[in-house]
Formats: C-alpha cells, structure tokens, sequence
C-alpha cells in the first residue's frame, strides 16, 4: 500500500481420526515499510499461537497418536499470544546502486521469556539474486551462523 503497511495472517490445524491428537497454530504478522522501494527504516512485529511446528511424525507414533503425548493438543486457543518477535531494519543502496542493502536486527520471546536474538544484513541485487548473512543466539540452541542464498532466473 502507499502507506507501506503489509498484514499477513497464517493458520494450520491438523485434523486426524486417532482419540486425543490434534495440533494447531498461527499467526500475525503486521510490516510497516514507509520508504520506497525498500530504502530507508522498516519494522515487524509478528505473533504467533499453538504449535510453532508441525508434529505430524508423531501420527506414527503408537504412543502419541493415542494421547501419551497430546500436550493439551485440540483445546481451545488462548488469546494471549505464545511467541513475539520484533525486527528493525534499514534499507540502503549497495555499493555501486547495484541493488538493495539491509541490514536488520531482531528478537524472539516465548511466552515472557526472551528466546533469541538475530543480527545480520542481505543483499538484493537487481539481477534477482540475493545474500544473506545473520548471526543469532538462543537459549536452546547456542550461536549460529547462517548463510543463504538465491538466484531468481
């Protein structure tokens, strides 16, 4: 939109005939982006409900098809959300005006619990490809480094 407002709303739910299995999850997440064409600051803020990934597999497993390990799958939602995350960033012109620039930094909760940061930068060049490299840190899993790449033709 002219106001660089974006909102996007995701969902899922599994539904499955085994007694006490069910999951679900969604969630919201709302991008303001002022600047034209990606240039200048942005900010989102996202939440989200229920499970943040699918346990499908767990279908086969006997054990957990039948209730062992529901984890109060199938009740009703809470309207408080279960995770939030929150990224800032600026959009620059690469060196050159070859393409976009943007680094960006963000952070997770989980409930009331901080869950993670990221910090890194990507690099969208007019020729459809794209880089990026982020550095995060949570509690469960450590540091990290991530690369990514794409080449769209």
């Amino acid at each position: 939109s002219d106001l660089g407002l974006e909102v996007e709303a995701q969902g899922r739910t599994l539904l499955a005939h085994q007694r006490g299995f069910g999951e679900w999850g969604g969630g919201l997440t709302v991008k303001v982006d002022p600047g034209q064409a990606g240039l200048g600051p942005w900010l989102t803020f996202g939440t989200g409900w229920g499970s943040a990934e699918s346990r499908i597999a767990q279908l086969w497993d006997s054990r957990e098809a039948f209730g062992a390990g529901a984890d109060g799958a199938g009740q009703a939602p809470e309207l408080a959300p279960d995770r939030l995350a929150l990224e800032a960033g600026w959009g620059v012109a690469a060196p050159g005006g070859a393409g976009l620039l943007t680094p960006y930094a963000g952070l997770s909760m989980a409930g009331s619990e901080l869950s993670g940061y990221r910090l890194g930068a990507r690099l969208q060049a007019e020729s459809g490809m794209s880089l990026g490299l982020e550095g995060r840190q949570s509690p469960a899993a450590g540091y990290a480094v991530m690369l990514n790449g794409r080449l769209d033709w």
